[in-house]
């Protein structure tokens, strides 16, 4: 049973200790793309908590069994997919179970999961079972203080019946997932919660479910990305430079931190192709994933980073914007969002996962008329309080060229001069 030290500023260097693991070498995907395959180079570097499992396979006898916390962000990034692959070819994994970012707190705000496994792989053609838990509540807060809320020893209690031939509930504290139903080496227990699913299908009598990404494959609608412009940018215009801060309560912030030059704005306007009705989904952020906006005639002119979706519908027949800002903003699918976001260093990132997302579209076509009048009524009273707003702060004084301005002040500049 081991804790490895683990951290991204924690790294192994030393080419000599490197070269003695198979993990310190850089790997790449395998000709034909299945896999991936071990180059005879050295990585520049590696974390000690990978170097660590591959030493602590090395010490197991064939069959001994190993209880080890590893980072989240492992057992799910495609990144470290090759780490996966190594271990899955050398172990079986029996259980893993996801433990809360407050766990070693105050020390640290790592996101972790329990780990057990067996030294030996699993036989080809043949599956087993891999039990999963998601600890939401771990005793303690972010400062170390005691709370009456703890999963750990619920789930110990059904890992025990488990273990002992016994049924279980199937809800996030304890599961059964078949191995050969793991997609893409994916061992995240939240990625698979049955209480996601279940909420779903209990729909289907009532709804037509529909996956995003199918809406995109079918031409219904087009999905994008945006671009990121850098800090010596900011401030040299007047153009919103939205990101992902900028988004709540389906619009866009009237007062974004960051202006950009006229010039930027049309070197990127083709590409970013903004438009009225497009809607801004948050991909990539520590709370904010899943946050969607929709684009109106009032704020259309912007550029927007590289950790924002956008979705622009083509065929308003087949799905208005405003039906789907409800669709993505509706607790069924803001679950699911929940459950495709994994962990990359210290952000939370919904990735390529969007398009597993799964739209529950009533099947009345009266239901969906009044959702979007909703969306649309609520749209426009928001316009008309922005415009309120802005008309009342333009009474106050004037602005005239030369106006002082607060710039971005991350650098210490303060104030300065922005002509407008």
């Amino acid at each position: 049973m081991t804790n490895p030290p683990f951290g991204q500023k924690l790294k192994v260097t030393e080419r000599t200790t490197l070269a003695q693991y198979d993990l310190g070498s850089k790997w790449r995907k395998a000709k034909g793309g299945v896999g991936y395959e071990k180059t005879d180079k050295v990585a520049d570097s590696q974390t000690p908590q990978i170097l660590f499992i591959e030493r602590c396979l090395d010490l197991l006898k064939d069959g001994g069994r190993m209880g080890i916390v590893l980072p989240e962000s492992m057992l799910c990034n495609p990144s470290h997919r090759y780490i996966m692959q190594y271990v899955l070819s050398r172990a079986t994994i029996h259980a893993v179970i996801s433990v809360h970012e407050n766990l070693f707190q105050p020390h640290t705000h790592a996101k972790t999961a329990v780990v057990l496994l067996e030294k030996g792989a699993e036989p080809a053609g043949e599956s087993h079972d891999v039990f999963m838990a998601v600890a939401r509540w771990c005793g303690h807060d972010s400062r170390g203080h005691s709370i009456p809320f703890d999963d750990l020893p619920k789930i110990v209690e059904r890992w025990e019946k488990y273990a002992d031939g016994e049924a279980l509930d199937f809800d996030h504290l304890g599961f059964v997932v078949d191995s050969a139903q793991i997609t893409d080496m994916i061992y995240l227990p939240k990625y698979y919660n049955p209480e996601v699913r279940e909420s779903v299908e209990r729909l289907s009598k009532t709804h037509d479910l529909v996956r995003l990404g199918d809406l995109v494959t079918q031409g219904v609608l087009s999905v994008s990305t945006g671009d990121e412009v850098g800090k010596l940018a900011y401030g040299t215009g007047s153009i919103p430079f939205i990101r992902t801060s900028d988004i709540a309560n389906w619009q866009i912030k009237g007062d974004p931190k960051h202006g950009l030059s006229e010039a930027l704005y049309e070197s990127l306007a083709d590409k970013q192709n903004v438009a009225p009705g497009d809607i801004l989904m948050v991909r990539d952020g520590t709370y904010l994933v899943g946050t969607c906006a929709i684009v109106t005639d009032l704020d259309w002119k912007i550029v927007y980073q590289s950790h924002i979706l956008k979705f622009k519908v083509l065929d308003e027949s087949r799905m208005d914007p405003h039906m789907l800002l409800a669709l993505l903003s509706s607790p069924v699918v803001k679950s699911q969002i929940f459950a495709k976001r994994f962990t990359q260093d210290i952000i939370d990132t919904l990735g390529g996962r969007w398009a597993e997302l799964v739209l529950p579209v009533p099947k009345d076509s009266k239901r969906c008329k009044e959702i979007t009048d909703s969306v649309k009524k609520a749209i426009l009273l928001r316009r008309e309080a922005s415009e309120l707003s802005w008309q009342a702060v333009q009474k106050v004084a004037p602005k005239v060229e030369g106006d002082l301005e607060l710039l971005d002040d991350e650098a210490g500049y303060g104030f300065g001069i922005l002509n407008q």
